[in-house]
């Protein structure tokens, strides 16, 4: 597949200047932007100019709104002014960059070879940059390094951040040229997050922000340089992809290497001039600034008041000629050197420890060099919707795009509920178009609600069911989940009814708009007697709220929670908000609702809702004083186009919806789904006509509406606790069958004809990052611990320690972000995580994917930036929010590369003899950690720790094979070899399982980040933890079961509740059925299968397992029964039939209970995740155990072959390492290969054989380099991959044939001692065939925090002591067939060469001698076994390293406490400010 080329960013107001183009049938052409009032009026179904809403609101009091008079004239907010389209400005370069565009070859040859005219005089090559500064308020028609984008591919309108971005590329005409992104051969991808400048309140505007931001990357880019620099000569060597290049060039490595080392002596990185003077080497220049939304806009010093916390992205254009490794490396004269890159600029509210003088807030610049998430939200509101998309000018996306392109998060949060007040009156008037007040038809059930069941049986949750407006209505309050101060409704209110209701109630103090809070009250208690009537009609039981009236007063000055250090005041929310659309408007109100008694008991222990009630009830006047009341903000949809009170009549119409967060979203679709499923009803019924038009666009307009919304809230979620998000769009072809794609891409006469483009659909994708200096604070804040690096200068730590004292280089220490109160003791001071790639980057890749996860998974916290938006992604996945793919990992171009050259294909970056002689094939788990995390790390250790006791184990082996068996012609010691080999691998088992935990507790050790935790392989499994959390799908499926159960079924549920509850009183009002529905309906923890369910489900799946057992057991008697069939019996052909046919049906087996265990734990519905893995590998390891070893166990105890028993296993390991694998890694690639081809996605080919041949190859070679591209585009393509690979790598799936074939060994080497050496390989296989499926074929893993096997090593130490046991048993019954000897009577055997092992080495012993000796011998093993396994895992050498590292922090606390460390370190912190860690942390 090709590489996507960049995307071209443009101003979506200069559309006009793209040159013409030919018309394209399947999309419109662009028009010139409109004005605005001509935008928003086609915005939305009858959007008109705000003006028309004016006379409705403003006229109905002296202050109809808070802060305008009621003759004043609206004004436009500034940002959304039309504005004039501008020209681009031509750009005048200086006399270096127009000489080096004008041959750039000669002017390349000239930079890099240090001589001629290159060399400038002092200063020159700072006055060029600065003269490039000094004109970048224009640009140049050229650019110097551009690339037109690839030809036929289109790309779609998408929202950066807070930005709109265009990419409308078309293949013909409209080539834009756009800049060169980095190479990732080029090993310069610094995750940098630069502090600009600190400024007080409004005060960025004056500062020289643009300049320091330009001033300071370049310093942080030139000290990132050279901390890199200085990592390669202490590693020794270069990085693969410098490497890589001066291959290419024809270059000596070892004259680089030396050249590095020269400026590594060198601490200042400074040049000689011409002039024989010093001056610093700038290894990078920012040339300009532009805003990635406007292409070719650069940045200037009026920009300013758009960057705010959410950020501003930018495109950075730099220059890197000046960097002296390119004129080392040889980096070719046709090479670009100036390119673009994605940086985020954002404000932060400083904290209190960095807080000086008045400076309050601090400036920031971020580079994004790619994205670490992705969400993909489904094509259409849901799957069965067939209602038509709206146009781009009605849809609701189109206005959170248009209208938020230059809003910060607060401008989102407001667009975001104009959305929700746009959608409730669409909503009702979709509602009212088919439940009008006469309308009336026949149930097709029974009355929808029972007594008992308000939200519960799902005929009431159905409005195809509904026959009256009345019926509808009370489906509506189930299905929307209404609870108090949220509940549907549309009421409409007489100006008359207004006004005589404010007059009769006190609290009212005046008209005005206290009239449309009058109004409002009317509205929302005529509802609730509504519902109320409703309900006791239907014999229903009506909840706590229903009957508590609703009263409406007018909000406080409420203000947000101000920021650390923010000293602004919060502007006051107002009481009416006019919308863009023409006679609407919101309310936000406070909704008071009294308490009853049962209630004022629950709300006791509520401190925050009693303090608003007692503040509320000090408001009120009257008898409100004398009761509580529960109090809540709500908000309101108005319309008040027929509102004339000047005129003293009128009427308001007052409506809602539940549609506050994403969640409650997928309610309010599910009635869009029933509507739609009601219109195809009458459509059918009618069968002339159709469906009406009208009804059919306003209903997708609200369903594609309804998803916009859902994905704004979404983001806005993501935005407030401090991730990046970047929403965009990738066109996907419209769904078809493999058949139709088939005969599409072939055409109809079978191969000869490929068709033209098919149709494609836009499919949002959500894209998420975090800057690391947010990132940074996160993880000081969740206790991350880093190496400490030495002092450059004296090469040791604080206390006088250093590097050769400790294992890992330096002692661990408590991170923390370095702030004018505690600053570092010395730069640098934490060593990153790969110091020659990216010595900006304090966390590796799967760090930071660990811990931006938990910015979307993590519980709210009073300050949103250290919380977490609570979502979880399977949660969303299941409830069709997010695609199939749910949370997708993405990745750099770099890590690509870094993968697929040191994982997948290692050789090629370490070359042939140190990969295979040197390193002896070892994996780099370094590495593995870095892009995977411990858990990998961890499997891939195990991996390389199990072949290196394989190949002691297989030269033993080889040897015994020589040595041959008992009954063979060796003598005397010679024929307890084997048997004894056979014994003691047991032996070796064990002591494999002890070194094995001994070294995940080192790997722990020094894997230790103040996050991992030990697997069971080092701390077991039987500690008592909090309770896990409760899994989404069990919750959605039980929740599911519970709505179709009947209702004694559901009763029997509420008795279950409240038996675990421990109720004594059935009728406690707070533990009632209504009150568990809504625990139900809301928390996941409520949800609870009972035990005997529990108990009866894991029969039923055990019993599923059992029924595979019968089948292995038929598949063994049947390989016997074909044996005999042929005539084969006691012959060596025979036995080879036996073991060919086990080979065979073993894995085949193996894969169809694999499914049925699969399907058979999801029905089980496990309430965590832990007690699910559990139990799909207990169940997978006790099958995968009897289908092998039930054969083989027959030949020992049934058949007493020792013969046969050879045979058998000897195929059974070859059908591991062929059949097996062959399984596993085709499965993975087919699955791969299918889902390209039904998402068209595979390389287009000339005929149906070709696509076949790529189909069942596959893409098995190397990709080579990939080709750089923005990080938009990179995400998008790694999107597309993603969906289209197989599930996610596994731990468990891999290491059951890691413990069968351990299995193998441990209980049959006594018969075949060359089954060691067979492993051995297939480790080696398995371990190049798992890296191929992780990098190409398997989504990436989860990043997991936990070091070691995990519950596999359980199952290594049970079959450890199974070993021993059978392999005593096999010496004792096996017995081998006579070689015909001289001594052989006439039944062909005799006491010398035929018989057990046992007989054939004690000749002369009894019967019960042997017995003792064997049983002797067993238990002396067993007995050495248990002293081994009750060893403690932790090593010497961790106990050592302990002291050492306790002995750092001791030091450290003594310095803290005392200024001072033995005299020789002094204290570089005033004392005059606060104690602080300064390389010191509690």
């Amino acid at each position: 597949m090709e590489p996507m080329p960049v995307p071209e960013w443009e101003d979506p107001e200069v559309r006009a200047e793209v040159p013409a183009r030919e018309p394209d049938a399947a999309r419109e052409e662009p028009v010139p932007a409109a004005p605005r009032e001509e935008r928003l009026s086609t915005a939305m179904p009858s959007l008109a100019p705000r003006e028309e809403l004016k006379g409705a609101l403003t006229k109905t009091a002296d202050s109809a709104l808070p802060g305008e008079h009621s003759d004043a004239e609206p004004q436009e907010p500034a940002e959304l002014q039309p504005q004039e389209p501008q020209e681009p400005q031509e750009f005048q370069e200086p006399e270096a960059v127009a000489e080096a565009r004008a041959s750039p070859g000669k002017a390349d040859a000239r930079g890099r070879s240090g001589k001629g005219k290159a060399k400038s005089k002092p200063g020159h090559r700072q006055k060029s940059v600065d003269a490039a500064r000094g004109t970048q308020s224009a640009m140049a028609a050229e650019e110097p390094v551009l690339v037109p984008p690839a030809p036929g591919v289109r790309f779609s309108p998408s929202v950066i951040g807070k930005h709109e971005v265009l990419l409308d590329v078309d293949e013909k005409a409209g080539e834009f040229p756009q800049y060169h992104r980095m190479p990732p051969s080029l090993p310069f991808h610094f995750r940098l997050d630069v502090s600009a400048l600190k400024f007080s309140a409004n005060g960025l505007a004056k500062a020289k922000w643009l300049q320091k931001l330009r001033e300071e990357l370049e310093k942080n880019w030139r000290y990132s340089r050279k901390d890199q620099e200085r990592a390669w000569v202490r590693e020794g060597e270069l990085p693969g992809e410098v490497r890589d290049i001066l291959e290419r060039n024809g270059k000596c490595s070892e004259q680089v290497m030396a050249a590095v080392q020269r400026r590594r002596a060198d601490p200042s990185w400074q040049e000689e001039n011409d002039q024989g003077q010093m001056e610093k080497t700038m290894p990078m220049h920012v040339l300009r600034l532009e805003r990635l939304a406007r292409r070719g806009e650069e940045l200037t010093q009026e920009d300013a008041k758009e960057i705010t916390e959410e950020g501003l992205w930018c495109n950075m254009i730099y220059d890197l000629s000046t960097d002296p490794l390119l004129q080392d490396i040889g980096y070719a004269g046709q090479n670009p050197t100036q390119f673009s890159a994605m940086v985020l600029i954002y404000t932060r509210h400083l904290d209190k420890l960095d807080l000086k003088k008045d400076l309050t807030q601090e400036l920031r610049v971020a580079h994004v060099d790619h994205f670490e998430y992705g969400l993909c939200f489904p094509i259409r509101p849901y799957p069965s919707c067939q209602l038509p998309p709206p146009p781009d000018r009605e849809d609701l996306s189109w206005i959170f795009e248009r209208e938020g392109r230059t809003a910060d998060g607060a401008e989102l949060e407001r667009l975001v509920k104009q959305g929700d007040a746009m959608m409730t009156t669409l909503f009702w008037q979709c509602f009212d178009a088919f439940f009008h007040a006469d309308y009336k038809r026949q149930s097709t059930t029974k009355p929808a609600f029972s007594r008992t069941q308000l939200f519960a049986k799902p005929t009431a949750k159905d409005l195809t069911a509904c026959g009256t407006r009345q019926e509808a209505l009370l489906a509506l309050l189930s299905i929307l989940r209404a609870q108090a101060f949220q509940f549907p409704f549309c009421q409409k209110v007489t100006f008359v009814e207004a006004v005589e209701h404010r007059k009769s109630q006190k609290s009212f103090p005046g008209a005005g708009h206290c009239d449309v809070l009058a109004a409002a009250e009317v509205a929302v208690q005529r509802a609730l007697r509504e519902y109320t009537a409703a309900m006791q009609d239907g014999n229903q039981e009506m909840p706590q709220w229903a009957e508590r009236p609703i009263r409406l007063r007018e909000r406080d000055f409420a203000t947000a929670a101000t920021p650390p250090g923010n000293s602004e005041e919060q502007s006051p929310v107002p009481l009416l908000v006019q919308l863009p659309q023409p006679g609407m408007a919101m309310l936000h109100c406070v909704g008071l609702s009294p308490l009853k008694k049962e209630e004022l008991e629950e709300k006791d222990n509520e401190c925050d809702s009693g303090s608003e009630s007692s503040k509320q009830n000090e408001e009120e006047p009257g008898a409100e004083n004398e009761e509580e009341v529960e109090a809540q903000d709500m908000l309101l949809t108005l319309d008040v186009s027929n509102w004339h009170p000047e005129r003293g009549d009128g009427e308001i119409v007052v409506s809602d919806i539940n549609i506050d967060d994403y969640a409650s979203i997928r309610e309010a679709l599910l009635v869009v789904k029933q509507l739609e499923t009601i219109m195809e009803n009458e459509a059918k019924d009618r069968q002339e006509g159709g469906k009406d038009p009208d009804r059919w666009k306003r209903l997708g307009r609200l369903a594609y509406g309804l998803r916009a919304l859902q994905r704004a809230s979404l983001k806005l979620k993501l935005q407030r606790v401090g991730a990046a998000v970047l929403e965009t769009k990738r066109q996907v072809p419209m769904e078809q069958s493999l058949v139709q794609r088939a005969r599409r891409r072939w055409g109809a006469k079978g191969g000869d004809e490929v068709l033209e483009e098919e149709e494609e659909e836009s499919q949002r994708v959500m894209l998420l990052t975090v800057p690391e200096f947010v990132l940074r604070k996160r993880a000081e804040a969740r206790g991350l611990q880093r190496r400490v690096v030495p002092h450059k200068k004296t090469d040791k730590f604080l206390g006088g320690f250093q590097r050769d004292q400790f294992y890992q280089k330096g002692p661990l220490q408590k991170y923390w972000v370095e702030t004018h109160q505690q600053p570092y003791a010395y730069q640098p001071y934490f060593r990153p995580p790969c110091p020659s790639i990216d010595p900006a980057a304090l966390l590796s890749n799967a760090e930071r994917k660990f811990l931006i996860k938990t910015f979307i998974t993590d519980a709210p916290h009073e300050n949103p930036k250290q919380g977490g938006a609570n979502m979880d992604p399977r949660q969303l996945q299941a409830d069709d929010i997010i695609d199939s793919g749910g949370l997708l990992h993405l990745h750099s171009r770099m890590s690509e590369s870094h993968l697929t050259r040191g994982f997948m294909y290692p050789w090629r970056s370490k070359g042939l003899w140190d990969y295979y002689v040197v390193k002896r094939c070892r994996c780099d788990i370094d590495l593995v950690l870095r892009h995977y995390g411990p858990k990998i790390a961890s499997y891939f250790d195990f991996l390389e720790t199990y072949s290196s006791f394989l190949l002691i184990a297989s030269v033993l082996g080889v040897c015994a094979e020589i040595a041959g068996p008992p009954n063979g012609y060796s003598d005397g010691f010679g024929k307890s070899i084997q048997p004894g080999f056979g014994v003691c691998i047991s032996m070796w088992g064990t002591f494999f399982c002890i070194l094995w935990r001994r070294r995940a507790a080192w790997l722990a050790h020094n894997w230790q980040n103040g996050w991992v935790e030990e697997g069971e392989d080092i701390g077991g499994a039987g500690a008592v933890t909090t309770m896990s959390r409760v899994r989404p799908e069990f919750a959605l499926q039980w929740r599911k079961n519970f709505d179709n159960a009947s209702q004694d079924d559901q009763q029997q549920t509420y008795h279950m509740l409240r038996g675990l509850l421990k109720i004594p009183h059935a009728d406690d009002p707070h533990f009632d059925d209504r009150a568990l529905k809504t625990d139900i309906m809301h928390f996941d923890e409520a949800c609870y299968l009972s035990d005997w369910l529990q108990i009866w489900r894991s029969l039923v799946s055990y019993l599923a397992s059992g029924v595979f057992i019968l089948f292995a057991t038929t598949a063994t008697f049947g390989a016997l029964a074909a044996r005999q069939a042929l005539g084969l019996e006691g012959t060596t052909a025979g036995y080879a039939v036996t073991g060919l046919t086990s080979s065979v049906l073993v894995p085949l087996l193996n894969v169809v209970h694999y499914q049925v265990v699969i399907y058979t734990n999801n029905y089980q519905l496990f309430r965590d995740d832990s007690a699910k893995e559990k139990d799909f590998f207990d169940r997978l390891f006790i099958f995968n155990l009897f289908n092998t070893y039930n054969s083989l166990l027959w030949i020992v105890f049934a058949e007493r072959n020792m013969a046969q028993l050879r045979v058998q296993v000897l195929f059974l390991c070859l059908s591991s390492i062929f059949m097996n694998n062959f399984i596993e890694f085709y499965w993975s690639l087919w699955m791969k290969q299918l889902k390209k081809m039904k998402s068209n996605s595979l390389p287009v080919a000339s005929n149906m054989w070709t696509t076949l041949r790529y189909l069942l190859t596959g893409e098995l070679h190397d990709d080579g380099v990939p080709e750089p591209m923005d990080p938009v585009s990179t995400a998008l393509e790694h999107v597309s991959e993603e969906l289209s690979r197989d599930l996610p790598f596994e731990v468990v799936d891999e290491a059951i044939e890691l413990v069968i074939q351990y299995g193998v060994i441990m209980m049959f080497t006594v018969a075949f001692p060359m089954a060691p050496l067979l492993a051995f390989i297939n480790v080696h296989i398995e371990k190049r065939l798992d890296s191929l499926k992780i990098v190409k074929l398997m989504q990436f893993p989860e990043p997991r925090m936990v070091v070691g096997m995990g519950r596999p090593f359980a199952a290594f130490v049970i079959v450890t002591g199974l070993g021993l046991l059978v392999s005593g048993l096999t010496l004792y019954f096996a017995a081998y067939e006579g070689r015909d000897c001289e001594r052989c009577d006439t039944w062909g055997s005799c006491s010398g060469c035929a018989g057990t092992s046992v007989q054939l080495l004690l000749p002369e012993a009894t019967t019960e001698l042997r017995l003792f000796l064997l049983g002797g011998g067993g238990t002396v093993m067993l007995l050495v076994m248990y002293i081994c396994f009750s060893s403690p895992p932790l090593s010497i050498k961790i106990v050592h390293e302990q002291y050492r590292q306790k002995m750092y922090e001791n030091r450290l606390r003594f310095r803290r406490e005392t200024g001072d460390a033995h005299g020789r370190l002094s204290r570089r912190v005033s004392v005059k400010g606060p104690a602080s860690p300064q390389g010191m942390p509690e």
